[in-house]
């Protein structure tokens, strides 16, 4: 709680803040980044990984398992948030975090069927943290909030990308990557990355 406040305190100080309100920016499909440039970095068992994503997938092997492991059971999955906030402004990515379109106890349970490690100690958060090589991932379903308790809510599930976003705190953390290295950017928070501005979604109060 500390370090939050600490971090919405530097933001003011430093950041250009504003409130970006998704109930009427939301213009399906899907938006795909424009700018992102077809790549020619391939391996076996995953399709063409973008050029500016391509370091990415090269820092940790396991991203390259877990989007096999995903297709292999039929999932759809998607890195989501701050890994891609931090590998966009040159900063160590550590957290990974994975969002995927599938009730997280069947996912769990392919998983475990596939002999791998799951602690599924938050899962009433419709969370699941896979472990692979002592490292943990975080993998959450759609959702969205219900009732909110600060930084706490209590869940539901949802259907889309663009429900699931809703529920991000700031633009910054709510760009989503697919298997192909495609930057989702519903928000424009890539932009806001550039421009160290910090949105939040929604109303903040």
């Amino acid at each position: 709680v500390i370090g939050f406040c600490i971090f919405i305190l530097f933001a003011f100080l430093y950041l250009e803040i504003d409130s970006y309100d998704p109930s009427y920016s939301y213009q399906p499909p899907l938006l795909i980044d424009g700018k992102i440039k077809d790549g020619t970095f391939q391996e076996k068992g995953i399709r063409i990984i973008k050029n500016e994503f391509k370091k990415l997938f090269e820092i940790d092997k396991n991203i390259k398992v877990i989007f096999n492991l995903a297709e292999s059971v039929d999932t759809k999955i998607w890195i989501v948030g701050g890994a891609l906030r931090d590998y966009l402004i040159n900063r160590e990515v550590t957290d990974i975090d994975f969002v995927i379109n599938e009730d997280v106890n069947k996912f769990k349970k392919k998983l475990i069927a596939n002999n791998l490690k799951v602690n599924d100690v938050y899962i009433k958060y419709k969370t699941i943290t896979l472990i692979i090589h002592q490292k943990e991932y975080h993998i959450t379903r759609f959702r969205k909030d219900l009732v909110s308790f600060g930084r706490f809510a209590i869940v539901d599930n949802a259907y889309s990308l663009n429900e699931d976003v809703k529920r991000r705190d700031f633009t910054i953390n709510s760009l989503y990557l697919d298997a192909k290295g495609n930057l989702i950017d519903l928000l424009n928070g890539k932009h806001d990355i550039n421009k160290r501005k910090l949105v939040f979604i929604g109303d903040p109060i």
